[in-house]
């Protein structure tokens, strides 16, 4: 979402790749536009990583409807990672 959002609002064109490797986004970011730079894939990247894309339009994704993961609906996931999330700010505070 985060690359889709940039890429919008500057106008940028082009390849546009998303990593999802945890806590090395970054530098696999970095690595992947290294490399679509030297094939000639692309003159110019813009890389980086970002923790949480949680902006309106995510939010409402996940809430437009009754996804379900096995028994458990999408509502039922959010509030057992809210308690997560309370649980891991909790202990940094």
């Amino acid at each position: 979402m985060t690359a889709g959002h940039v890429s919008m609002k500057y106008g940028f064109q082009g390849p546009n790749d998303v990593a999802v490797t945890a806590c090395g986004t970054g530098a696999n970011s970095i690595g992947d536009a290294a490399r679509m730079i030297q094939f000639g894939d692309a003159n110019v990247m813009v890389a980086g990583g970002t923790e949480a894309s949680m902006d309106a339009l995510s939010i409402a994704g996940l809430c437009s409807g009754p996804i379900r993961f096995g028994n458990a609906t999408i509502t039922r996931i959010l509030i057992f990672v809210q308690r997560l999330l309370a649980i891991y700010i909790e202990g940094f505070m």
